[in-house]
């Protein structure tokens, strides 16, 4: 069984572990610094909790001890600190965040051997950011590969239904929707 620390115990955290715990795949450890949210999500899902303050170093560690994975439901500005951790203690990290600094922070730990695995809505971000994309449609894999050869417009209007402008500024991808492929704003 898989074992997954779950950081955040808000109601995306509890979204997560239900999800996770429903497989029956994973022996899932949910952390946060607040008991009240740790005895709600145990209450309501029966998961393992741990308080644990993503501030301290050690008390990170000691929650990640023994862990395949993390995911984070924090906000943001943590994640780089629990991204740190994860590679410190040997462990796959699953950021729920589209932050740019969170988001070179987590590419440093990648270029350091470690798998990452992101989940973007920010195609741009995704196209600067990633060496390989994946882009679901409908819970399949629609397009697998390098951000360039992915992205493209046709996949785009195909996938998500909207008319965007893909291309390379400055020697970056590029993708800003412009419309939705009936005419409407995205």
């Amino acid at each position: 069984m898989h074992r997954v620390l779950l950081l955040g115990a808000g109601k995306i955290g509890r979204m997560i572990a239900r999800l996770l715990v429903d497989t029956g795949d994973y022996d899932v450890l949910v952390g946060d610094s607040s008991p009240e949210a740790l005895e709600l999500i145990a209450r309501r899902i029966g998961v393992k909790t741990v308080e644990v303050n993503v501030e301290s170093e050690s008390n990170l560690a000691s929650a990640l001890a023994g862990r395949d994975t993390v995911i984070s439901a924090l906000s943001y500005y943590h994640n780089p600190r629990v991204a740190e951790a994860a590679l410190a203690a040997g462990a796959s990290y699953f950021d729920l965040t589209e932050d740019v600094e969170t988001t070179r922070r987590v590419r440093a730990v990648a270029a350091k051997g470690r798998c990452v695995l992101v989940s973007l809505h920010d195609l741009t971000l995704a196209a600067r950011w990633c060496d390989r994309v994946v882009v679901l449609d409908g819970g399949r894999v629609a397009a697998d590969g390098e951000p360039g050869a992915v992205l493209d417009a046709d996949l785009l209007r195909s996938v998500y239904g909207v008319t965007a402008h893909v291309a390379h500024e400055a020697g970056k991808l590029v993708v800003a929707p412009l419309a939705l492929s009936d005419g409407r704003r995205p």
